[in-house]
């Protein structure tokens, strides 16, 4: 059996930490049509009540407008993402 693993692109948004919080996000996403292969979210303890989610691939033009237009906390590549972490979490982030 034959596996094809290619490189993409995830992109980064904080979220608050309660019910719907990740679904805020995403909605924008899923209006424009976007086709994600994966969503990953998680609680933040240096940060009591937000999260991070995680999503992508973030891929057409349509769906990247949607997801850079809330200016507040916006989606970002997870490369480019800017996230005030701990030491640790940082360096685990950076892990490619």
């Amino acid at each position: 059996m034959a596996i094809k693993a290619s490189r993409n692109d995830v992109w980064m948004a904080v979220i608050d930490d309660r019910a719907g919080g990740a679904a805020e996000k995403l909605e924008a996403l899923a209006k424009a049509g976007a086709d994600l292969e994966i969503v990953f979210a998680r609680r933040t303890p240096e940060h009591p009540g937000q999260g991070i989610l995680f999503a992508g691939p973030i891929e057409g033009a349509k769906v990247t407008r949607a997801a850079k237009a809330r200016t507040s906390r916006a989606w970002a590549p997870r490369s480019r993402a800017r996230w005030p972490t701990t030491a640790s979490t940082s360096a685990a982030c950076r892990r490619t």
